[in-house]
């Protein structure tokens, strides 16, 4: 893991997990699946099963940040980069543990994925949200994301879903965005 985030006292870190962390992300993403089912594109039946090679393979395709508290896991967030394309990465996945919701955590986890993306390149960053989950909708409006006008239709969990883009413009960081 590379710690790329540090918050004050809170004593929260932000890590980017590497292929070597792939237990961390198994056992995360499991955790996530379990606690938060209807919230994820995603089913813990298939999940339990996928090999290593899977999870390296997750790692080594899309970025992944975890939170920890004093040296607890506490939270995880992907950024999708199968698209390749910068002006395409979205945020996905976004879990906090149930006890330390509500305590800035997801907004660190965000803030540090933004900037990695910014990083990157990307002028935008994209997120779906089921239109059911207002708490995430509410989340993202706070945090300065707007909806779009796309709405998709989608199967997750053996059941039909609609979910609702989001997208929230980045400020240039980095080498890449200064070079443009």
């Amino acid at each position: 893991m590379q710690e790329i985030l540090q918050v004050g006292q809170s004593r929260t870190s932000v890590f980017r997990l590497g292929a070597d962390d792939w237990r961390t992300l198994r056992e995360l993403r499991l955790q996530a699946l379990a606690d938060s089912p209807d919230s994820f594109f995603g089913e813990m039946s298939a999940e339990r099963d996928y090999s290593e090679k899977h999870w390296r393979q997750e790692l080594d395709l899309n970025v992944w940040l975890t939170a920890t508290s004093n040296t607890r896991q506490i939270g995880l967030v992907k950024l999708n980069c199968n698209a390749r394309a910068l002006d395409d990465l979205h945020l996905e996945a976004l879990w906090v543990t149930p006890d330390m919701r509500r305590r800035g955590v997801g907004g660190i986890l965000v803030s540090a994925l933004e900037s990695v993306a910014a990083t990157e390149g990307a002028p935008e960053l994209r997120l779906w949200v089921f239109i059911e989950n207002h708490s995430a909708r509410d989340f993202y409006l706070r945090l300065g994301y707007t909806r779009t006008p796309v709405v998709q239709d989608i199967k997750s969990n053996g059941r039909r879903r609609r979910e609702q883009e989001y997208q929230k413009h980045l400020e240039p960081v980095g080498s890449r965005a200064h070079s443009e």
